[in-house]
């Protein structure tokens, strides 16, 4: 047994993802059947076939994942034989292979059933045909549903009935054939709806792999989607797997964010149009007209820095228009673990407010916090009206120290600052930053310098 088969088959085996499968499949994602409604069956399948010489051959075969299901329908208990096989691969004779597993099923019931007759000795009621069968005409099966989960990254392209594995010198006769068609769950032909319908990390697994092959797609889903920052360990495992991806997981950890794989998959991808259009997106704003003469003023203070001192304050934000500033502003996975109840308590004067929420211009809100990632990052984290963590960016801060967080109608202000021990008179020690409402930077308002300062 390979790998990949092996992965599979303990994560379907799963009573969560077997009933959010099946769910899918029979209830179009309506949560009908509940874990506790499953028992797991023998998943051997064994039945002996005799020839005409009356010589025994046992067949044997063996299930991913075999349950039996016991729901209620219109005050009615159902009962169902459910069946899970796994392809991490497409199997060119699946429609056979599923057809003989419930043959064989169905034969073990009937057996079962002319084994309780014999053993109970209660044969004497049975007409000829129901005593040579073992089966009485009131003997009901229970029905048999096997479904075929398809986790392999290119498309199925085999065949999905009985019908299509037949040449085409065969359509006289097909009607007298009976056909046989398997139950196909395929992410690479769902649309992110269907997909959507899942209730469990069976969801994620079905979108990481359609978009597998599509990086971009896949940067942008890992990026935005939130399903993707709070997967079982164990699932980030069998996803590499699958897909042969080689993104670097934390196997100590329970659950594991796969967006912090962002960065392996944009050196994998290595698109330079990708990298352009995220730059377009988070590039300089147009400094306005208000600040034409703030702009001239940082003009010539930056004339009196070194090279060396010019390219440390510039880094990250925006000096002044001429400065690149696309790298300071990124779309993020990261997200706050930690905690500010009674984080108000300031007992060190000089302690600065580190965390800020204020309406976002969405209607929302927005979460400014300092110090989430490290000294030097800004996470900003957007929550939508119910509270629902929508998306997480970060801004590198263009001084060392974070000061302040402070907003107008129009515009966001990052206050930021240096040490200054060597009591340099030419150091910036204090810069105050202005943003608009989707974070372009739009200029600096107050760059200072003093040798008497040695910290914001």
């Amino acid at each position: 047994m390979g790998q990949k088969d092996t992965v599979t088959k303990d994560y379907i085996r799963n009573a969560e993802v077997f009933a959010d499968a099946f769910n899918y499949l029979l209830y179009g994602g309506e949560k009908v059947i509940i874990p506790e409604s499953l028992h797991e069956l023998d998943s051997t399948a064994t039945t002996i076939i005799h020839d005409d010489s009356l010589n025994a051959e046992l067949i044997q075969r063996y299930r991913d994942s075999l349950k039996y299901m016991t729901v209620m329908e219109k005050n009615d208990a159902v009962y169902v034989i459910l069946g899970i096989e796994n392809q991490s691969h497409v199997h060119y004779a699946m429609p056979v292979k599923n057809m003989l597993y419930d043959a064989m099923e169905y034969a073990n019931q009937v057996k079962k059933v002319a084994n309780g007759y014999r053993k109970a000795k209660n044969t004497s009621k049975m007409n000829v045909g129901e005593f040579l069968t073992g089966f009485s005409k009131n003997d009901e099966l229970i029905p048999v549903i096997t479904l075929v989960l398809y986790l392999g990254t290119d498309p199925w392209d085999g065949p999905r009935s009985l019908y299509e594995m037949f040449g085409g010198e065969n359509e006289k006769i097909l009607p007298f054939v009976s056909d046989y068609k398997i139950n196909l769950i395929e992410p690479q032909r769902m649309s992110d709806e269907e997909i959507n319908r899942f209730h469990t990390d069976l969801r994620e697994v079905l979108l990481y792999i359609k978009y597998s092959k599509e990086k971009e797609k896949l940067m942008e889903l890992l990026k935005n989607d939130t399903g993707f920052r709070n997967l079982k360990t164990e699932t980030a495992i069998m996803l590499n797997t699958l897909t042969n991806s080689e993104l670097k997981i934390n196997e100590e950890r329970e659950k594991t964010s796969m967006c912090l794989a962002i960065d392996e998959l944009r050196e994998e991808a290595n698109s330079d149009e990708f990298v352009d259009d995220q730059e377009e997106a988070f590039s300089d704003g147009d400094s306005e007209t208000e600040f034409d003469e703030v702009e001239e003023e940082v003009q010539n203070e930056a004339g009196a820095l070194t090279e060396n001192e010019a390219d440390a304050v510039g880094s990250g934000t925006l000096l002044e228009a001429d400065i690149p500033v696309s790298d300071s502003v990124k779309t993020s996975c990261n997200f706050y673990t930690g905690m500010n109840l009674e984080a108000q308590d300031y007992y060190i004067r000089s302690s600065t407010v580190n965390s800020y929420l204020t309406q976002s211009p969405d209607g929302g809100l927005m979460r400014v916090q300092a110090g989430a990632i490290d000294s030097q990052t800004l996470l900003i984290e957007y929550y939508d009206k119910q509270y629902n963590l929508q998306k997480t960016m970060t801004l590198q801060l263009s001084l060392p120290i974070f000061g302040a967080f402070y907003e107008d109608d129009n515009n966001y202000y990052i206050l930021t600052g240096a040490k200054n021990k060597e009591k340099d008179n030419t150091k910036e020690v204090y810069r105050l930053t202005k943003y608009s409402k989707d974070w372009k930077a739009q200029g600096v308002l107050w760059p200072f310098r003093s040798k008497y300062n040695d910290s914001i």
